[in-house]
């Protein structure tokens, strides 16, 4: 479901114990909202340092081009809440994972393909390239 759907229909009336919102960078702060205020207790939310979502002018001076996720990452320290960052990447070999394990995570993301040379030959093989 959706972070908005959480909040319509039959939905409306039932709180969750967990939140699971991927994509957290994607969704203003008021939508992220909709889930968490339903009883949860833990919740699971996203990538920090994922693009932003494209707001309207309004919405810049509003700071809604700001996620909860992203504000609560980057501003907060909560008594209680946790922030893990998930530093392995599964779908990319280390060639490909170089990049952004420097630019945009401090060269904390691994990869667990260490050889690319495999999915190279496979991929060389491609109609697509």
């Amino acid at each position: 479901m959706t972070c908005a759907g959480a909040g319509l229909g039959i939905l409306r009336k039932v709180n969750f114990e967990i939140a699971s919102i991927d994509e957290a960078l994607q969704i203003t702060e008021p939508c992220a909202l909709i889930p968490l205020v339903k009883g949860i207790q833990r919740g699971i939310l996203g990538d920090h340092v994922q693009l932003r979502l494209s707001v309207r002018k309004m919405d810049n001076a509003l700071e809604l081009d700001v996620s909860l996720f992203e504000r609560l990452y980057r501003h907060h320290n909560t008594p209680g809440m946790v922030k893990a960052m998930l530093d392995v990447q599964y779908r990319s070999p280390k060639g490909l994972n170089i990049f952004p394990s420097r630019e945009f995570y401090e060269n904390w993301l691994q990869t667990s393909i260490p050889d690319s040379s495999e999915i190279l030959r496979v991929l060389s093989k491609s109609s697509f390239t």
